[in-house]
């Protein structure tokens, strides 16, 4: 007969190895799953589920929002599943050139373009935001990466970049043929597509 202290310590180790294993799982669990395109749930939070067959697993994450200024005006955006309260975004895969890198990013490169994000009557035609995304959030990329994207720009225009209130003009490339706007970016900003009249 087995005495009741040994019963308990096998239980205490058994569910310490199952703790253990529980926290190594969910630490992990990115690793194995591969999740379809986030998108907006409500009350800040965005939503995808796993690509796998027969998975369907749902990760959930808090919106990662970038807030910006022009001319008084405000405009916030989450670079991951394009929600704003300002304007109307489309989600665009781009290639991506990296230049000056640590490591590579895990993430896939994910752009969203947002048309009069401060109105009509404002000169920003589009906003746009270009990150690498990585299960639900944005991933940590220090370095250069040129970014193309299919934009039907105006005849005349400015690309700036817009970190908080400051703003930078950005050198870019924009073929009218193919409406392939190139530029490179540095950091995760919005940037600001300023029509020039």
């Amino acid at each position: 007969m087995v005495s009741s202290g040994v019963n308990d310590m096998k239980r205490f180790t058994a569910f310490v190895l199952c703790l253990v294993f529980a926290l190594a799982a969910c630490a992990y669990a990115d690793e194995y799953h591969y999740y379809d395109d986030f998108f907006y749930i409500g009350k800040g939070y965005h939503q995808a589920v796993c690509r796998h067959d027969g998975c369907g697993h749902k990760k959930f994450r808090e919106c990662a929002v970038l807030s910006c200024t022009y001319e008084g005006a405000e405009f916030s955006v989450c670079p991951v599943c394009g929600h704003s309260e300002e304007a109307e975004s489309k989600r665009q895969y781009f290639p991506v050139i990296l230049f000056n890198y640590d490591h590579a990013p895990k993430g896939e490169t994910l752009a969203f373009v947002y048309e009069s994000p401060f109105g009509v009557e404002s000169d920003v035609a589009y906003a746009i935001s270009a990150i690498f995304e990585y299960a639900g959030r944005i991933d940590d990329y220090e370095g250069m990466m040129q970014v193309s994207i299919k934009l039907a720009c105006p005849e005349e225009f400015t690309l700036l970049k817009a970190k908080g209130d400051e703003l930078s003009e950005t050198e870019y490339t924009y073929d009218a043929e193919s409406e392939t706007l190139t530029f490179i970016s540095d950091d995760f900003n919005v940037l600001y597509l300023i029509k020039r009249v």
